[in-house]
């Protein structure tokens, strides 16, 4: 059995190749599944064949789950994007995605992908236009509740976090700094547990 990986896709450019893209999504969807499989329809071995691509010859292990409506952006004429999210064994599959993004002149996918089991914590968006996302803090409360939030920075992070903590210590420069600092304080009881978002292509 694999970690599941889940990714959140931004199909951005311009409005007919896009629009063309989200069809043949819809299209796999739509008809008979056209490959025996245990995901079904959104298999990504269907979308592959679909395209008229060898699925044999790629990592195609999940699915597309989740697919939104086209949206027309109003800060660039003639550009659209829409959202889709995948579930995929261990990883993001990039070849077969980038195999698919061949086939769409002017279309870009940004994509951040999560694998808690193996740590993996990443992204294409190297501008953060669609995925700003840099790091990710995750705090096991004492009843064993645990909560994850998101941040663009770690600046803002550190800020927030030398906040919840200013009445007991003083003021850190690093995430570093306040992670060594929480582990001298709690031991292995520090419920703070920070991860760094990877930028796939720098």
């Amino acid at each position: 059995m694999p970690n599941w990986c889940t990714t959140d896709y931004i199909a951005f450019g311009e409005k007919v190749n896009v629009e063309r893209l989200r069809i043949e999504l819809d299209n796999a969807f739509d008809i008979e599944c056209r490959i025996k499989n245990s995901f079904g329809n959104w298999w990504l071995g269907n979308i592959l064949d679909l395209h008229g691509l060898d699925w044999k010859k790629f990592d195609c292990r999940g699915e597309i789950t989740q697919l939104t409506e086209i949206e027309h952006d109003f800060y660039e004429e003639g550009k659209s994007h829409f959202m889709f999210q995948t579930w995929t064994a261990w990883d993001p599959c990039y070849g077969a995605f980038e195999a698919i993004n061949n086939l769409y002149p002017d279309v870009e996918l940004f994509w951040f992908a999560e694998e808690p089991g193996c740590g993996l914590l990443e992204t294409n968006d190297v501008s953060g236009i669609f995925h700003p996302e840099k790091v990710k803090l995750r705090v096991t409360e004492p009843d064993g509740d645990i909560w994850e939030e998101y941040y663009s920075s770690e600046e803002e992070l550190l800020k927030i976090l030398n906040k919840a903590e200013k009445y007991l210590h003083g003021k850190c420069t690093t995430l570093q700094e306040f992670l060594d600092e929480m582990d001298r304080t709690y031991g292995e009881e520090n419920p703070y547990e920070i991860d760094f978002v990877s930028i796939r292509g720098e």
